[in-house]
């Protein structure tokens, strides 16, 4: 199949790459939303330890990353706080939105493919933003 001079290889690729990045995060982006849904609807709830364990984790994981890019000591706990509660929240929120889809399964076929594809579009949009060149 001739696609034209102007196409080849290294727009496929980067189409292949771009479709497939975009679809995993719109799936773990419609993984968030169910799992904000079972918590505003106090459907599923996940017990404080857990939170707690989790959040001791990231932060330790964060703070010590954070440490190696050579932060000084009270600024690498602070970031290592921000980004394991934002890293905290996202952990709850897909793994609620895992049980909440197992527990009351997948919606229509209609809207799901219409979530899908509206995540995916927000999706590209955050990978583009992201690794564009400012």
């Amino acid at each position: 199949m001739n696609l034209g001079k102007g196409v080849g290889k290294g727009y496929l690729k980067n189409f292949y790459t771009s479709l497939i990045f975009s679809l995993i995060l719109a799936v773990i982006i419609l993984l968030c939303i169910y799992g904000i849904i079972s918590i505003t609807m106090h459907e599923l709830e996940l017990r404080t330890s857990f939170i707690t364990l989790i959040f001791a984790i990231l932060m330790i994981f964060f703070s010590v990353l954070i440490e190696h890019r050579g932060v000084e000591f009270p600024f690498y706990l602070v970031g290592g706080a921000i980004l394991s509660t934002i890293s905290t929240f996202l952990v709850i929120c897909l793994y609620l939105g895992f049980i909440w889809i197992l527990k009351k399964g997948f919606p229509d076929l209609d809207t799901l493919i219409l979530s899908l594809s509206i995540s995916m579009i927000f999706s590209f949009a955050i990978i583009k933003l992201i690794f564009s060149k400012f």
